[in-house]
């Protein structure tokens, strides 16, 4: 016969038959004076009052997962009554005060203005840049130099 057993509540750890817990089970539930490891940060942290089953520390309201589902409802409710009001907007007969009528011909004013003002701009632009190909080219002589150099370095 055995004088071992597995630990009934982890059932990793082997124990005495006589024992009731296994020493990591017992300091886990704080039973007597076994402790395995300091535990100073377990003084800090309290279950989350939301789910019951996560740790959050005391300056914490909620653990997060609570918190992201709560965040998850919120935005769920403001676009709910976001589409609501653009129902509603949508529903609202437009009064004829309400009516803005712009006759066409004022329309098409306004868009050659635009593409005035867009064509002095483009040719104020082009004034203001330089050439990149403007240059003299009497600068340079008449003769090839790259063809010297490979020449030289033949020889």
């Amino acid at each position: 016969m055995s004088n071992y057993k597995k630990c009934p509540r982890c059932d990793l750890n082997y124990i005495l038959s006589d024992h009731d817990l296994c020493m990591v089970c017992k300091a886990e539930l704080h039973i007597g004076d076994v402790k395995l490891l300091e535990d100073e940060d377990d003084d800090f942290l309290e279950l989350c009052p939301v789910c019951k089953t996560s740790y959050i520390l005391e300056d914490e309201e909620m653990c997060a997962s609570c918190r992201a589902n709560k965040l998850k409802t919120v935005f769920v409710k403001e676009e709910e009554e976001s589409d609501d009001n653009w129902r509603t907007f949508l529903d609202e007969e437009v009064t004829e005060e309400e009516e803005i009528l712009i006759p066409l011909s004022e329309i098409a004013e306004e868009e050659e203005a635009w593409d005035d003002d867009e064509e002095e701009f483009e040719e104020e632009q082009a004034e203001e840049e330089e050439d990149d190909f403007d240059y003299d080219i009497s600068e340079f002589e008449d003769g090839d130099d790259e063809d010297d150099d490979e020449d030289d370095d033949d020889e």
